[in-house]
C-alpha cells in the first residue's frame, strides 16, 4: 500500500521509471494516472540530486521546461552544449551532444 498520493514524480532510476507505467501497485497514483512521472538526467552527474554539484542549474532548467512546458521552453541540445561550454569549458560535437543526451535520458553510451 502506498500512503502518499503525489501528484508528481522525479525520479533518476532508468528502472522504476520503465516499470510505474504497467505496474498494477501504482496505477492508482495521480502522478502515475497522469503522466507526471519524470526521469532525471544523470550523466556524467545527476542534474537534480546527487553528488551536489553544478549540475544542478542545468536540472533546475530542466525541470521549469518539463513542470511549466506551456510557459517554459528549452532547446534541450542547445541548453546542454552552452551549459558544458560555460562551466566545464568544453565544446561539444554533435556526436557527444547526441551521446551525453542518450545518456541523460537513461540509455546507455554507444
Amino acid at each position: 500500500m502506498i500512503v502518499a498520493n503525489p501528484d508528481t514524480i522525479i525520479t533518476w532510476d532508468r528502472n522504476f521509471y520503465d516499470a510505474v507505467w504497467s505496474d498494477a501497485f501504482w496505477e492508482s497514483i495521480t502522478a502515475v494516472r497522469e503522466g507526471r512521472v519524470y526521469l532525471s538526467p544523470t550523466a556524467p552527474f545527476g542534474w537534480i540530486d546527487r553528488p551536489p554539484c553544478i549540475n544542478r542549474i542545468i536540472g533546475l532548467k530542466w525541470l521549469a521546461s518539463e513542470f511549466y512546458p506551456d510557459r517554459i521552453r528549452i532547446d534541450l541540445r542547445q541548453t546542454t552544449r552552452e551549459f558544458y561550454e560555460l562551466f566545464y569549458h568544453l565544446e561539444l560535437s554533435d556526436d557527444r551532444l547526441d551521446a551525453l543526451i542518450r545518456w541523460s535520458q537513461g540509455c546507455a553510451p554507444e
